[in-house]
């Protein structure tokens, strides 16, 4: 019998390490940044220390855009800024290249070209409204405003009260002198006023209407004449006429019409007289769903959203209001889920997070049931709902998660999407203030000048313990946003001294490559305007140990380098980190490309290529773990990158 001799080198295969033999190690294929591990620990692919960076069209590094603060070109000086009453509660696009702007107390009209105007009355004196974050929605070329106190509508020169023209419902028609008739529309919110209509049988003088406890009677016509020879009994709801009515002449046709109001009294120190009114006006939030607007926000009544009529945000039916979970948690943001609207309120322990309403037909109308899901994870901020591509995203306390699901009762139905920079985010300060948009694949949430950025065309993170994916990271710090806005590609913030700002994605050359400056920011350490700030960028790659951290490795001068973008003007630092020190610089170059349309004489050169190598030639000896850092924190320079490379060789063991 033929028996084998195995040796121990037959089952455990021990790396080829061969002193002084020649190795490389290439770091591309870049993803984003993972703030979730110690450097030793993080992919090859990805950072754990990377700043102001975004990826391109083809998935590499490239340093942002700056942004500045907008100007009036039409100012001769170009100096006068586009600053407002501060702080910017929010930013709304108006139609025909006008946006709208909330600074402070009062309301702005503007453009790209010239500054901000108020708007005011026919006295020329600015409308004031309440100072706080507000909600805006474009319908039929007006802006409907809430600000949390007030519900206002913007045609672009005046500014009113919805209620001051919310449609009158005809709550009773064809109805007998007695009050005898057919129920039709439900009243209405935004006014006390209601409408009846009777058919007159020409003997009756006393009309029942359909509310007791009126508090008015508007109008009334009897065959479309008005009619003042009456009275009323405000607690019996009945109105006598001096003379009783003709019978209509076209028989069992309603002739008399009665307008009256039913006011629903609020609460004593109110600035609304009904409070109905004042439900509606309190509301923070609004989201559109099946040609309906749908509200929320109100702090007295945080469980309840409010469904104005079909195509009519200026009617809020009486009975069209839905109590979601508990009262004792809130109702944070709404998200479009497919075909459904996802309902998100705070966390909770024993109420649902999150609510799936959908529309299906009814007997006379559209119904919205409200499909409950699970006790969980709920949202933090108000201000972080949006959805990237397919993907509803919010801000909860343990980071940016996605409603993935059509139906709640499923299980996963909301999953982590950040868990790479959680990290950091979870720490920020005031995170409930936090504001995202949804811009260029990216969604954006940003919070004490900080932004973290999530890339929609990087869905290569999979996270094991939840089995779903999530999204490569970046983060950008001077990013001042206290309130976003993104139309049509480019993005608007304004900050919370008064300033509208614009990201520079319209500083291009007549063939579309970029112009230097869009690579700056407007000063905002220290608050001096008048000066640009450089953006600094850097890529710090894992702490490596080459496959053995006991072994002592020597970086070669020869063989190693750094592949860089080409821009007219760029540069780099490059410095590697070891275990044994806290970094130094081994190289800084000039890397732009010769322009004779953009000749900047401090940083010139004579390169034409459109890629550059940087050779390091640098040696670094006797090391156990090494980094490198890239960085370019020159003002009006592009940067970016597509590969790092090394040579190294392997030394004596570490005892």
């Amino acid at each position: 019998m033929f028996m084998a001799v195995m040796q121990m080198s037959d089952y455990w295969q021990f790396p080829s390490v061969s002193e002084g033999a020649i190795r490389s190690k290439r770091y591309e294929h870049f993803r984003g940044v993972d703030f979730s591990v110690d450097a030793s620990a993080v992919s090859d692919s990805r950072s754990p220390d990377a700043l102001n960076l975004i990826a391109d069209s083809g998935g590499f590094p490239e340093k942002r855009l700056g942004w500045r603060v907008l100007k009036d070109e039409t100012d001769v000086e170009n100096i006068r800024q586009f600053i407002i009453e501060k702080p910017v509660n929010g930013l709304f696009y108006f139609g025909d290249g006008k946006f709208v702007a909330h600074g402070g107390s009062k309301l702005y009209l503007w453009d790209k070209q010239q500054a901000p105007q108020p708007v005011c009355d026919e006295n020329g004196v600015p409308y004031q409204i309440k100072n706080a974050k507000s909600c805006a929605f474009l319908f039929e070329n007006r802006l409907y405003l809430l600000t949390g106190e007030e519900y206002l509508v913007f045609d672009g020169e005046r500014l009113k009260p919805v209620y001051e023209e919310a449609f009158v419902p005809t709550t009773m028609i064809a109805a007998t002198p007695a009050g005898v008739g057919e129920r039709y529309q439900y009243a209405n919110m935004l006014t006390p006023k209601r409408k009846n209509t009777f058919v007159a049988d020409g003997t009756t003088a006393l009309y029942q209407l359909d509310s007791k406890n009126i508090t008015s009677v508007e109008e009334i016509k009897v065959n479309g004449e008005l009619c003042s020879a009456f009275t009323f009994d405000a607690a019996a709801g009945t109105v006598s006429f001096e003379t009783a009515p003709a019978v209509p002449a076209v028989l069992g046709i309603p002739n008399v019409e009665i307008v009256f109001s039913v006011s629903v009294e609020a609460a004593s120190g109110s600035r609304y007289a009904n409070k109905n009114i004042e439900d509606i006006s309190r509301c923070t939030m609004a989201a559109y769903y099946f040609n309906r607007f749908f509200f929320a926000g109100n702090s007295e009544h945080p469980n309840i959203d409010y469904a104005c009529e079909l195509y009519d945000p200026a009617y809020f039916p009486t009975t069209a209001y839905t109590a979601i979970g508990s009262d004792k948690t809130a109702i944070m943001g709404y998200l479009k889920l497919g075909d459904a609207m996802a309902i998100v309120k705070e966390e909770s322990t024993v109420d649902a997070a999150v609510y799936l309403r959908t529309a299906q037909m009814g007997t006379d109308d559209i119904e919205f049931p409200v499909a409950q899901g699970t006790a969980g994870i709920g949202a933090l901020a108000e201000g972080s709902f949006a959805n990237l591509m397919d993907d509803a995203l919010f801000l909860g306390r343990n980071g940016v998660y996605a409603v993935a699901t059509q139906s709640v009762n499923l299980q996963k139905t909301v999953q982590p999407r950040s868990s790479l920079v959680n990290a950091m985010l979870v720490k920020e300060a005031g995170l409930e203030n936090a504001k995202a948009v949804v811009w260029n694949g990216y969604y954006m949430l940003c919070v004490n000048g900080h932004c973290y950025l999530a890339d929609s065309r990087q869905k290569t993170a999979f996270n094991n313990v939840t089995g779903t994916y999530e999204y490569e990271w970046f983060f950008w710090d001077n990013f001042p946003a206290a309130c976003l806005l993104e139309h049509c590609g480019e993005l608007f913030f304004g900050t919370a001294d008064g300033e509208i700002c614009m990201l520079n994605s319209d500083m291009k050359t007549e063939v579309g490559n970029w112009q230097m400056q869009a690579f700056a920011d407007d000063y905002k350490i220290g608050g001096d305007k008048a000066k640009k700030a450089a953006i600094n960028a850097y890529w710090t790659t894992p702490r490596d140990d080459d496959g053995s951290f006991m072994t002592y490795k020597t970086m070669l001068r020869a063989g190693g380098g750094l592949y860089l973008k080409a821009y007219t003007r760029s540069g780099v630092k490059i410095y590697v980190i070891t275990d044994s020190d806290f970094g130094s610089k081994i190289k800084e170059t000039k890397a732009g490309i010769f322009d004779f349309n953009d000749i900047d004489f401090e940083h010139f050169t004579f390169n034409t290529l459109p890629q550059n190598v940087i050779p390091f030639n640098h040696r670094k000896r006797k090391y156990k773990t090494i980094q490198f850092r890239i960085q370019n924190d020159e003002l009006n320079q592009g940067f970016g990158f597509y590969a790092i490379e090394r040579k190294f060789v392997t030394g004596s063991l570490v005892k």
